[in-house]
């Protein structure tokens, strides 16, 4: 006997077609934000062959390892041939730099944390990075107390800025989540080279020679070659 469009068990499978359709389009829904807006990890940290390091005084260039509490370092991040015009340090403020270098972004700060020299922020998120992506990075870093970069250089604190290095990411969309890959891979590690200020000129002693680590005196928000 044929069934009918009226029939139990016509009526019952199209709900079940109906439900299905409609989880699918839940999962849809909850699944796709999700991958818009997941991004490459790593972890923020440094080894060995990456010290932090700063002049013994503005007036002795001896280099030693930045005490735990006695610095901070920034991680600075762009997707992988975004254009950068000069170093940080030739900015008259570290928004300037932003407004000037469009694609790159200050993505975690973190103190030297570990032993002297070394500093662990643990996982973060590299912004505009697709999971798994490669990414260009460098990190500015200063000495003293300031949580800021901009509030640092004010104070007269020790500053730099690390070359610029690529590395790889991780994927946290894979099952499982792939490891964030470690910067300590591939950060060659920086160096606080005197009390440089926004002017290009010492505050604690303003007469010591310029090193060849050392941007000179720039108008403000002018680029300088890294």
């Amino acid at each position: 006997m044929p069934v009918n469009a009226s029939s139990p068990v016509v009526n019952i499978e199209s709900r079940k077609n109906r439900i299905y359709e409609k989880a699918l389009i839940l999962v849809v829904l909850i699944v796709t934000p999700t991958m818009a807006f997941a991004q490459g990890t790593v972890a923020f940290d440094n080894g060995l062959t990456g010290m932090v390091r700063g002049w013994t005084s503005p007036t002795d260039p001896t280099l030693t390892n930045v005490p735990v509490g006695g610095g901070f370092v920034e991680l600075i991040a762009a997707a992988t041939g975004t254009a950068l015009a000069g170093n940080v340090r030739g900015y008259s403020s570290l928004s300037g730099f932003f407004a000037a270098n469009r694609g790159w972004v200050a993505v975690a700060t973190t103190a030297i944390n570990v032993i002297p020299g070394i500093f662990n922020g643990g996982t973060v998120t590299m912004p505009n990075i697709a999971p798994g992506a490669s990414a260009e990075y460098f990190m500015i870093g200063w000495t003293g107390s300031s949580t800021r970069w901009d509030a640092a250089v004010a104070s007269g604190a020790f500053v730099g800025a690390s070359a610029i290095v690529t590395t790889a990411t991780g994927n946290p969309l894979t099952t499982p989540p792939e490891t964030p890959v470690s910067l300590s891979s591939t950060f060659q590690g920086m160096t606080f080279p005197g009390c440089l200020g926004y002017d290009g000129s010492y505050h604690a002693n303003a007469s010591f020679p310029l090193s060849a680590n050392v941007v000179p005196k720039l108008p403000a928000d002018s680029p300088v070659s890294p």
